[in-house]
């Protein structure tokens, strides 16, 4: 799923596009904004994702949940460009591409508080809510003792999911899959402004519209 794409396109309204490549000032967006009723995509469940802990002889099971708590910043784009399908849909009136996504996301970084990391990569489409987590992977890791543990007996799998899986902010419903969507997200400063000032990454940016 995290695979690297040479091009890719962002549809957004035409005022921002304009004022990107003429001041590079650039508007992201969260998992916070794009879960509320006035997001064009509505997805109650961005920022959110379920493990299910499973313990090494498969007897016990727990689960823990993750939530992003607005501490990325991220820019949706579509690996297609098809204007008459995608202004409709997304209801904005233009569109540009970005010819390097990995280094526009460097230029984005750079100028990020609190910048820690960087991934993007393709969207997967599935309405299961949850990852499992079998611990038999992962040998330096205590075992679950109960199905419901202690809160602290769970910080060991809360540190070590995000190191080894990088999905899980990368999950949408399947209703969503015409969009064909790359992510590219940041992790930053909580509660980051969502618009930036980041003329360099210009450079790797065209006008479609």
């Amino acid at each position: 799923m995290l695979r690297n794409i040479s091009q890719v396109y962002r549809y957004m309204d035409q005022y921002w596009i304009d004022e990107f490549f003429k001041t590079g000032n650039l508007q992201l967006t969260s998992f916070v904004k794009n879960r509320t009723v006035d997001d064009i995509r509505n997805d109650e469940n961005e920022g959110y994702h379920d493990y299910i802990i499973l313990s090494r002889d498969r007897t016990k099971q727990s689960s823990i949940r993750f939530d992003d708590r607005d501490t990325h910043r991220m820019l949706c784009t579509s690996t297609e460009l098809d204007l008459n399908k995608y202004l409709p849909y997304f209801k904005v009136d233009g569109c540009f591409k970005i010819n390097n996504p990995l280094g526009f996301g460097y230029e984005v970084a750079k100028v990020l508080k609190g910048f820690e990391k960087g991934q993007e990569g393709m969207t997967e489409y599935t309405d299961r809510g949850f990852s499992f987590f079998p611990l038999e992977k992962f040998p330096d890791l205590p075992d679950l003792t109960d199905n419901s543990p202690p809160i602290h007996e769970l910080f060991p799998y809360l540190d070590m999911i995000p190191r080894v899986d990088f999905n899980m902010f990368y999950l949408k419903k399947t209703k969503y899959s015409p969009e064909n969507e790359y992510r590219l997200i940041w992790k930053c400063e909580r509660e980051h402004d969502l618009i930036i000032n980041c003329p360099d990454a210009r450079k790797f940016c065209e006008k479609i519209t």
